[in-house]
């Protein structure tokens, strides 16, 4: 469901506005000021704990704090808190991001740092410990997961950009937002978990945003705070406000119609189940689901449905083709596929299923060549890098990776001009990697 609300414009402030910061003390008598995003702080028993903080706006110490913690794939936990603090405003939630959690942890020392994370942040903060949400991005995503399958004090998840295999059966005891940009290299994988939700009648949230494999925007993710704020209600019997309730149904009732007059059919099916599963149990949804019914009979909706599925199935014989060719052809025939690839059509579908394909191979490349490397395969390296390179050219991993390989290969001059290339267009790169044993070598020469 791409961009159904503008929900920014939509939902009404549940308290009142105070443009004055709050100072607040937490239990080790260390202050914070609402409103501010703090990078760095340091837990109070565990030494290596370290995460970003953000208290919303509105702080009142009479009301206990509903929680988020996000897992950034590269312990990056100030980047999530800089996108959604409005959100965190508006809805009233404390933000906490970890700059420990990453790819490539151990399981046992991922468990010992969330455990030490939930700890410390329910014992000096201000927090309904019946209110606590995990979200991530990519393996962040993954982790947020496991997270709220591990702990049964995690009562939701917001997944963007990765999800773990799906073995639901039943509805799981947490409550699931799933936001997927459309260019995303895990599209396909997310919207599985879609379907599989629906065949089953689970209530989730779904949200698609126009973009790759990346945080969501503050809108995208919106529909996550959405999400946890309706499933809470329903959890305990809290009355939503019936002018939130409304405004909400009249945004959606006004993308119904603009998708209408666009001729999009799936999109308005979409947004209507959407606005069935929230409001199911708040109000009566006879009418939203008489609208879904009408929707599916219409062979505009069918068509629709049956070229989706085509382009999805093609996708995926695209997928398994091009990664065979990073193998069996050469750089030519690949200068050949992109000129086509890169073609824009008239059918939405078909160019979005390219650019995925396109990022798919991207990310393929990456672990192959990487794997090349690991085992001092150049040779095989060398071709991969060059069609890494014609794939993603402003990918400052693709710079990254031939400064690793011409370390190999002892060729200095060039190791360096690469990774300088790599820094210039990522300045974070070493951060992000900083923990992965493959990159020590070429990160301490280029400290020298």
């Amino acid at each position: 469901m791409k961009n159904i609300l503008k929900l920014t414009a939509v939902i009404l402030l549940l308290s009142a506005c105070n443009t004055q910061n709050k100072q607040i003390t937490d239990k080790t008598g260390q202050t914070f000021t609402s409103a501010k995003i703090y990078e760095q702080v340091k837990g109070v028993t565990d030494t290596s704990l370290n995460y970003a903080l953000y208290f919303p706006k509105n702080f009142d110490s009479k009301t206990p704090l509903s929680v988020i913690f996000f897992l950034d794939p590269h312990a990056q936990g100030d980047i999530p808190l800089k996108k959604y603090s409005a959100l965190a405003d508006k809805y009233n939630y404390l933000l906490v991001g970890s700059n420990v959690s990453r790819n490539g942890m151990s399981v046992e020392a991922f468990n010992n740092h969330f455990k030490s994370l939930i700890s410390d942040v329910t014992e000096r903060y201000p927090i309904n410990a019946k209110h606590m949400f995990t979200a991530g991005f990519s393996g962040g995503a993954k982790m947020a997961m496991i997270c709220a399958e591990t702990y049964p004090e995690i009562i939701g998840v917001a997944a963007c950009g990765g999800v773990v295999a799906n073995t639901f059966t039943q509805q799981p005891h947490y409550y699931f937002a799933g936001i997927i940009g459309n260019q995303d290299f895990n599209y396909l994988e997310v919207r599985q978990y879609f379907n599989l939700f629906d065949s089953y009648g689970f209530d989730y949230t779904a949200s698609v945003f126009d973009g790759g494999h990346q945080w969501a925007d503050a809108d995208a993710f919106e529909m996550a705070f959405v999400g946890f704020e309706i499933y809470l209600a329903k959890k305990e019997n809290n009355k939503m406000p019936t002018e939130w309730l409304d405004n909400l149904s009249k945004r959606i009732n006004d993308s119904v119609e603009l998708y209408k007059k666009q001729n999009r059919s799936i999109d308005q099916y979409e947004i209507l189940q959407q606005q069935n599963r929230w409001f199911y149990g708040l109000e009566s949804v006879k009418e939203v689901q008489q609208q879904i019914a009408k929707i599916v009979r219409t062979q505009a909706f069918i068509k629709e449905v049956s070229s989706r599925r085509q382009a999805f199935k093609h996708e995926v014989k695209l997928r398994a083709e091009f990664v065979r060719a990073m193998e069996q052809k050469d750089l030519a025939w690949w200068q050949s596929e992109l000129q086509k690839i890169n073609k824009v059509t008239n059918n939405k579908e078909i160019d979005l299923v390219k650019k995925r394909l396109l990022n798919y191979v991207s990310m393929v490349s990456y672990m192959l060549i990487k794997t090349n490397l690991e085992n001092a395969d150049l040779q095989k390296a060398e071709k991969k890098l060059q069609v890494y390179q014609l794939i993603d050219p402003i990918n400052a991993d693709v710079d990254l990776m031939y400064a690793q390989y011409y370390l190999q290969k002892g060729n200095t001059e060039k190791m360096k001009e690469y990774f300088a290339s790599a820094k210039q267009k990522d300045p974070n790169i070493e951060q992000k990697n900083c923990n992965d044993p493959f990159w020590k070598k070429l990160f301490s020469f280029n400290k020298k």
